[in-house]
């Protein structure tokens, strides 16, 4: 698998961008995958994941990382979810939470990297 790394102005933590995400979708998709899987991995490590491995996220503070609007956010996760990386559901006030496929080879890579 080919990930490129591209360091975030928001955190001193680097985001790794996907190229097969990139080849499959686009930038935002890979982009916005890159976000998520670094708060996947921050919950997982805070113990922040629901039982069922879902975490919360808001398009705010996405687009505050990432610069992606909120109609970008929402034409990348179309993507991911298209290609089975990510899930998402509501619950509660209405809060989007985000699961992501851990035996997707991109997912499973990148977490491997951040450790």
């Amino acid at each position: 698998m080919n990930i490129n790394i591209l360091k975030s102005t928001a955190s001193d933590k680097c985001r790794f961008i996907s190229k097969e995400i990139i080849e499959k979708a686009d930038l935002n998709a890979a982009f916005l995958l890159a976000e998520l899987i670094n708060k996947y991995d921050y919950c997982k490590n805070h113990d922040k994941l629901t039982k069922d491995e879902f975490f919360k996220i808001t398009a705010k503070d996405i687009e505050h990382t990432t610069i992606l609007s909120a109609y970008q956010q929402r034409e990348a996760l179309s993507k991911l979810e298209e290609l089975g990386i990510v899930e998402t559901k509501f619950a509660g006030n209405a809060n989007k939470y985000f699961k992501l496929n851990t035996e997707n080879s991109v997912v499973k890579e990148t977490l491997q990297l951040l450790k």
